[in-house]
Parts: C-alpha cells; structure tokens; sequence
C-alpha cells in the first residue's frame, strides 16, 4: 500500500472546492451573525432561551451572537483544518495531515454537541410559540402559530445533522486508522454521501424558494425592511454554498473510497501470492512412472507401495 499516493489523493479538485465552499460558508455565516446581533432577529429555534431571559433585545442580541459565534469558531476551525490538510498533502507529510484530519474531528465532535443543544432548544421553543398564541386568541388577536412545522424541521434537520456528524468522525477515524497502517476501513462512508444528497437536495429546495421570495418580492408589508432583504440574500448565498459545500463532499468521498477499494484488492492479490506453492519446491508424492493401472486382472495382486515416502527433510 503506497500511502503517499494516497496522501496526494487530497490534492483532488473534489478537496479544493470542497475546502472553498466550506470557507464561503464560514464567511457567510460570520456575516448573518453580525446581523442578527446589530438588526435583533429573533430565532425561532431559540425562543425558549429568551423566554427564560425575559424576552429583551439585549437578550435576543446576546445569544444570537453567542451561538453565531460558536458555530463560526467550529466552522473556521474546520475549514483551517481542511486547508491544512491539503498543504500538507503537497508535501507528503503524513503525521501533519493526519494532524490537520484531527482539527476536522475536533470540530465535528463539539459540532454535534452543538446540534443536540439546538434540538432541545427547539423543541421546547414548541411551548413557547404556543403559548404566545393561546395568550394572543384570549385578547382576540391572531397570531400565526407555525409551532408544529417548527417542531417537525427541528426533529427532521436535527437528526439529519447528528448523523451526518457522527459519520464524518467515523469516516475521519477510518482514513487516520489507515494512514496509520492499522487497518483498511470504509466506516462511514456511505452515510456521508447519502446524508450529503439530502443536503444538497434541500439546499437546492431553500435557493430556489428564496430565490422565488426575492424576485416577486413575496414579503407582508409589515415585515419588508432593507434587514429582511439583506437577510434573505444572505440565505440564498448561504444556501448556493451549501449545494457546492455537499455536491463536493460526495465526490472527495467517492474518489477516496476507489483508494480504499483498491488497497483492499492490492492486499488480498499480494496475500494469494505469498501462499502459492512454488512448483520447484512441490513434493510430489507418486510415483512419476507409475500408470496406477493393472492392466492383466488374472494375476495375483501385489501389495507393493504405489507411492513414494516423502522425506522428512527438504533440500533449499
């Protein structure tokens, strides 16, 4: 197994736009955080943390930033680690790559903790939207209550994000296992592309509706502000990124998976060929002029050896 092709391997157009897509989207998310903040955009997904603090804009701007700039921080550190991986890469240096696939890790462990946080918060949001309607129809108002299409992306786009997650740190964990010589393993390969075809689906869904709301100018007039529409331009960049960001994992993972393939098929031809008798050193145990046929059955049989005792010991 030659592992410094397979290094070169992450010089694949597949890894550089994957690592550009990836750092537009870090960009691009930066930006939506500094925007939330300064413009107060409510959350749905976090409406329970405000709730819990009193519902004030300091409030709304405060965890808006926090979790913008976590998620920043886990982006960044990722997409630095995929660079990183990629210089590497260039000049075949094995432990820095496996160094740079570490950061990725790092990131994607504490991503999924992320996750989970953010599903919990959006379902117990779920109460909170209904609450707000409940108090609003008692004072004879009406107040659009979307609490269970909320509940039903949370749960959907939650578990979608969890495994997706957790096969990248199963799939990185099998590439650094065989960079290190231990073992050849495909883990998570195959959940890596089937989750990044739903991503790349639904991307595709949110920048053709975006994209609808924007040119129509789909919006109640209430709620169309110069915010709004920075806000929905940045989703659909957002949105075109992710598309790129999932169609190019699914090929960097495929065209690295044929490497596994055929260090799997070079490992089994090199091990059949190491266990193949040399014919020069193959004992024969008949004789090689004995036909093993009695041609006259009248006579007598004799019971003679029509094999030869093989020596115990071999000449080189």
């Amino acid at each position: 197994m030659n592992k410094k092709h397979d290094v070169s391997d992450f010089q694949d157009t597949s890894v550089f736009v994957l690592a550009f897509s990836m750092a537009a989207f870090t960009v691009l998310v930066l930006i939506k955080t500094l925007v939330a903040v300064f413009e107060t955009s409510v959350i749905d997904q976090f409406r329970s943390i405000y709730y819990l603090t009193d519902y004030s804009s300091s409030t709304v701007s405060l965890v808006s930033g926090i979790f913008g700039a976590i998620v920043t921080l886990l982006l960044g550190t990722a997409t630095f680690g995929l660079f990183f991986v990629i210089f590497s890469a260039s000049r075949e240096n094995l432990s820095k790559v496996i160094a740079g696939m570490n950061l990725i890790k790092f990131s994607a462990v504490f991503g999924l903790i992320v996750s989970i946080i953010t599903v919990v918060c959006s379902v117990a949001s779920v109460s909170v939207v209904n609450y707000y309607a409940v108090r609003a129809a008692a004072f004879q108002q009406t107040v659009r209550n979307d609490s269970w299409r909320m509940l039903v992306s949370a749960l959907v786009f939650g578990a979608v994000s969890i495994i997706f997650e957790i096969a990248v740190i199963r799939f990185l964990m099998a590439i650094e296992n065989y960079l290190s010589s231990k073992e050849l393993r495909r883990k998570g390969a195959g959940l890596i592309g089937f989750v990044s075809g739903i991503g790349a689906v639904t991307a595709a869904i949110a920048f053709i509706s975006l994209l609808y709301d924007i040119v129509t100018v789909n919006y109640k007039s209430e709620n169309f502000s110069p915010s709004s529409l920075a806000s929905d331009i940045l989703n659909l960049l957002i949105s075109v990124s992710l598309i790129v960001f999932f169609i190019s994992l699914m090929m960097s993972v495929y065209n690295y998976s044929k490497v596994f393939m055929d260090d799997e098929d070079e490992y089994f031809y090199d091990y059949f060929d190491d266990t193949q008798w040399d014919e020069e050193k193959e004992v024969r145990v008949f004789s090689e002029n004995e036909s093993h046929i009695i041609e006259d059955y009248s006579k007598p049989k004799q019971f003679v050896l029509t094999f030869d005792i093989p020596h115990t010991e071999y000449p080189e």
